[in-house]
């Protein structure tokens, strides 16, 4: 059976990245509002999209660092927080070089949160559990990007705006939730004062910690993600224009092209 610890875990940790896909959709399906109301070009609106990747994907690398140092805890709950203020900045934000900052900040902060979360499993899970309960898991994805595109586009009727103080409110909810209830492998200070990242086994022992160097040796790395990449590329493409070009080729109404996408 489960222990307490491990359904926290899951639960907790599922809920987070849930909220964090519902709040990496509003752009996608606000893209029309945003033209017509801000006066936005499509490439302005590109540029918003690009900014979130570009830091997202640097997000990955330093938010997992991070968790390593500073424990999982911490590292999803500050991430939360500092989303749902990215989330609000937008709201509030007329300029595009704030839409551009305030997203890109939002990626940034969301990055890290994947590979926390999964840091979170590993330490309550023992490995040879580890494959059903990460498949499992990975439906926060596809829960919250169908939840953040209902959200959106039915916000959408009372503004655009409101499409994104919506996650703000659930991500700061989350960030609460994670603060209050979510384990952490906290890591070890020696003598002299020198943090030792926190890792742990799955027989519950420390393990030496695992450098991004190692990550880099292990064997077909380049090739999985050079193949990962193209998948990406033809997601995003796809989740982040879909709204837009159905509104703008087919006519469909923006609350419409949310609800169909």
């Amino acid at each position: 059976g489960l222990t307490q610890q491990q359904v926290l875990t899951f639960v907790v940790t599922w809920v987070a990245y849930v909220a964090v896909y519902i709040a990496r959709k509003p752009v996608s399906v606000t893209k029309p509002s945003l033209q017509h109301e801000l006066g936005l070009t499509t490439a302005t609106l590109g540029s918003i999209d690009t900014a979130f990747l570009i830091m997202y994907t640097c997000g990955s690398f330093a938010g997992g660092r991070l968790g390593d140092i500073f424990g999982e805890r911490l590292a999803i709950g500050l991430a939360l927080l500092g989303n749902a203020a990215g989330c609000a900045v937008f709201a509030a934000s007329s300029s595009a070089g704030m839409l551009v900052f305030s997203w890109g900040l939002c990626g940034l902060l969301q990055g890290g949160v994947y590979p926390c979360c999964l840091k979170a499993l590993g330490a309550s899970f023992p490995q040879t559990r580890m494959g059903s309960v990460t498949g499992l898991w990975c439906t926060a994805h596809y829960t919250g990007g169908v939840a953040g595109n209902l959200l959106a586009a039915a916000a959408l009727s009372r503004g655009w705006r409101l499409a994104f103080v919506t996650p703000a409110v659930l991500l700061l909810t989350c960030a609460l939730l994670v603060f209050s209830l979510l384990s952490s492998s906290i890591p070890s200070v020696t003598s002299k004062g020198d943090l030792i990242p926190a890792d742990f086994s799955s027989n519950g022992r420390q393990a030496p910690a695992f450098s991004m160097a190692q990550a880099f040796r292990i064997p077909q790395i380049f090739n999985i993600g050079f193949s990962y990449f193209f998948v990406k590329l033809v997601r995003y493409s796809i989740m982040f224009w879909l709204p837009y070009y159905l509104v703008q080729e087919h006519g469909f109404s923006e609350e419409a092209a949310g609800y169909a996408s």
